[in-house]
């Protein structure tokens, strides 16, 4: 299915046009980058939502379960290609009466070409997923990323995920656009994106989320800058999903929407 999957990217990114001149990419350097959030949400999901189920508390909006994520970016000479580590711990309620939030800490490993055509830009990543102390060991699995951003108003970007077998079978597909708005040393880049999970299993029911974003950074330099990002999700739950097993054993509603803030810095040399 993967095969497949790049095959159709390929064949699209050979008809836009891969053999016109690329346009310039990130500069050839490396870039830090650290990051504190309310909790840990991806692709529609809070990663630490154990937290509020150890505490017998009802899942709700915001959940207070901060974390650490730093980031490491390596930009090769060759003009596209960029290396990143990039890692998430949680910062309490790590004991297990309090919820194990260690059982999510993750470091993963990603590699990147990006590279832009007359038709659009094309990036294609394969990530590393490291679960160290997930049930107690180490748990990893593999997945490659296609996407393709259109270079008119709004940068419509679309993508696609699949595991490479060892984190079972699904694709994550996302339609997204983003807009930044410049003011000196200030930069706002509002986001709206549209996320839907395809399991290809039978166990999974396919669900999707609306994220909204509103990342805020101020520039100090050339080299570093300060972040602030809150974010809003909206879940779409298939039938029959909706609900989930409460620590005391009932049936409790999922909240439809989450959220987080998430602020940091970055410094690239």
């Amino acid at each position: 299915m993967i095969k497949k999957m790049f095959g159709k990217i390929m064949a699209i990114a050979l008809v836009a046009g891969v053999l016109s001149p690329l346009s310039a990419q990130d500069t050839p350097g490396v870039e830090a980058g650290i990051d504190f959030s309310s909790t840990y949400i991806w692709r529609g999901s809070d990663a630490l939502v154990v937290k509020q189920d150890a505490a017998g508390d009802a899942r709700e909006f915001f959940n207070f379960a901060p974390v650490v994520m730093p980031s490491f970016t390596v930009n090769t000479p060759i003009e596209g290609l960029s290396f990143n580590i990039w890692a998430s711990y949680a910062l309490m309620a790590r004991a297990n009466a309090d919820g194990a939030l260690r059982a999510a800490d993750e470091i993963d490993f990603s590699g990147t070409y990006e590279f832009d055509t007359t038709m659009g830009g094309f990036g294609f990543t394969y990530v590393l997923y490291a679960f160290p102390t997930t049930m107690g060991s180490y748990y990893s699995y593999g997945e490659v990323i296609g996407t393709y951003t259109i270079p008119v108003l709004l940068n419509p970007t679309f993508s696609i995920a699949a595991s490479d077998g060892s984190g079972g079978s699904y694709e994550y597909l996302t339609a997204g656009i983003s807009h930044a708005i410049e003011f000196g040393s200030m930069s706002l880049e509002p986001s709206l994106t549209f996320g839907w999970w395809y399991y290809n299993t039978a166990t999974n029911a396919n669900w999707g989320h609306i994220d909204v974003a509103l990342p805020f950074s101020i520039s100090v330099g050339d080299n570093l800058s300060f972040h602030i990002t809150p974010l809003l999700v909206y879940r779409i739950f298939a039938d029959g999903d909706t609900q989930y097993l409460d620590p005391t054993g009932s049936l409790a509603d999922r909240p439809s929407a989450i959220g987080a803030v998430t602020i940091g810095a970055s410094l690239s040399f």
